[in-house]
């Protein structure tokens, strides 16, 4: 289960597993006993895993419960919030936001947080304690949207626009400066200034 020599490994970094291939996405969080964990999911139901490493990253190994058995996710988004509890806003139909209160060993639906065309995610904490959540906005119009919870991911702000853009685009990313400032990174086809695609970022 920790990536065995006879599971072929693909150039772009995907693991074949008995659920199909495996693609990490997002932020590796850090549990409550300091392993890795990595975020991967293939196309098929109940296929959504978590990932720990004990070894800075030299084996792998999942865990043995699916983030929901009955749902294809997507493209997992995870942050740790302390004291084992994780939050997961993964994509399907939208965005759906799951929670764990056992160090990830299983995992709850808190709630269908965004509707269709509204993905992929990526959390943050901020200085002030509270949650940053990102994500690229295909309906219209469509952009880079942002909203914010002060209570641990239990609620959320209506969505503040970080930037517009025409064609395809989202996938952002945050970190926060040392400065304090929070740097968001994205990709996008078609905004005002330029009409290629490119990888920007917005302070």
């Amino acid at each position: 289960d920790g990536l065995p020599e006879s599971w072929p490994k693909e150039a772009h970094g995907s693991v074949h597993s008995p659920h199909g291939y495996l693609i990490p996405f997002g932020d590796i969080e850090i549990d409550l006993d300091q392993a890795l964990v990595a975020g991967l999911y293939s196309h098929n139901k109940g296929a959504t895993f978590l990932y720990r490493s004990r070894d800075k990253g030299r084996t792998w190994h999942r865990d043995p419960a699916p983030m929901d058995a009955e749902e294809t996710l997507f493209e997992p988004a995870l942050i740790h919030l302390g004291s084992g509890r994780w939050l997961c806003a993964a994509r399907s139909g939208g965005l759906k936001l799951y929670r764990s209160d056992d160090d990830g060993k299983t995992w709850t639906l808190q709630e269908q947080l965004l509707p269709g065309l509204q993905y992929p995610a990526h959390l943050l904490r901020l200085p002030d304690d509270s949650l940053l959540l990102s994500y690229g906005n295909r309906g219209f119009p469509k952009g880079v949207d942002v909203r914010f919870s002060d209570d641990e991911g239990a609620s959320w702000s209506e969505p503040y626009r970080l930037l517009d853009y025409q064609g395809d685009g989202g996938y952002p990313s945050s970190i926060v400066l040392p400065d304090g400032q929070v740097l968001t990174a994205y990709y996008a086809k078609n905004i005002e200034g330029h009409a290629g695609y490119h990888m920007g970022v917005v302070i």
